[in-house]
């Protein structure tokens, strides 16, 4: 797997309500047409599924663990460290008074 093909995976695992596959893609400045053959040769994986069209698809449950393999992190494993520094923080402030 080429390394644009990798961080698009893990940024699709991570990726923000009524964000795009194409959005995301034009981010990581991948153009159109390769961005198109990445999810459609996923679509042959397995991992990626998409509707009507393949700009607004998504990562089936084999490419976010695919991509969870690659290093990418999940949501959910996202809002735990963000809770564990805010906690972080405001222990600091509650020590420091």
């Amino acid at each position: 797997m080429k390394p644009d093909e990798k961080e698009f995976l893990k940024e699709l695992q991570r990726r923000r309500i009524g964000e795009y596959t194409l959005q995301i893609s034009e981010r990581l400045g991948i153009p159109y047409k390769r961005a198109k053959y990445i999810c459609l040769k996923w679509v042959d994986k397995n991992w990626y599924n998409y509707g009507v069209a393949w700009e607004f698809g998504w990562l089936t449950r084999e490419g976010r663990s695919r991509a969870l393999e690659l290093g990418g992190r999940s949501r959910a494993l996202e809002l735990e460290w963000l809770k564990g520094e805010v906690k972080k923080v405001s222990d600091e402030e509650n020590h420091s008074c």
